[in-house]
């Protein structure tokens, strides 16, 4: 009995000190981790959002002459769907259709006295030269003894759009002034 109370009490006590020792290694690790944890510093934040803002300086310059020149292609894109509508309702109803602009509005397609379509662009920022009223025939045509008309655009950055109609009644797009 003597030898199992013995190796009991022994078992128990190596127990016991593993234990311990396990605590304290934990411990160790724990606090070493909590180091590893800590997060950034006030100086490590700082050079983070300096960088940030010197790469937005940058950038925004760029991003606005792209979005202007965005807005300057849809201008024009919305001008081309107008002339295209006009030739086509002109077609449609076997009829002259003419093509107007309005005081700084956008465009108007009428067919004799009657409004088929109002195009009003969203940005106000784009000068047009308008230039006379175009019509189409009812065959789709534009008079072919008149010249081309050319309608001008242009953005506040100097970018320019030239939208050709020729007497025949297509449209072309360069990207020049008129």
């Amino acid at each position: 009995m003597y030898f199992f109370s013995l190796s009991r009490y022994l078992y128990v006590r190596v127990w016991w000190l593993s234990l311990k020792l396990n605590k304290i290694e934990w411990n160790k690790k724990v606090l070493m981790s909590r180091e590893k944890i800590s997060g950034f510093s006030l100086i490590e934040l700082l050079v983070a959002i300096a960088i940030l803002a010197i790469l937005m300086a940058i950038a925004l310059p760029s991003f606005n002459s792209s979005m202007a020149r965005s807005r300057l292609t849809s201008h024009t894109e919305l001008m081309i769907g107008a002339l295209s509508y006009a030739r086509a309702e002109a077609i449609k109803l076997n009829e002259n259709v003419n093509v107007s602009f309005d005081d700084g509005d956008g465009w108007v397609v009428k067919s004799a006295a009657v409004v088929l379509k109002k195009f009003a662009p969203s940005s106000k920022n784009i000068t047009v030269d308008p230039s006379a009223t175009i019509i189409y025939r009812s065959n789709g045509f534009r008079d072919f003894s008149s010249s081309e008309e050319k309608i001008g655009f242009c953005d506040e950055n100097a970018n320019c759009r030239c939208v050709i109609i020729t007497g025949g009644g297509s449209v072309s797009v360069t990207k020049s002034a008129c």
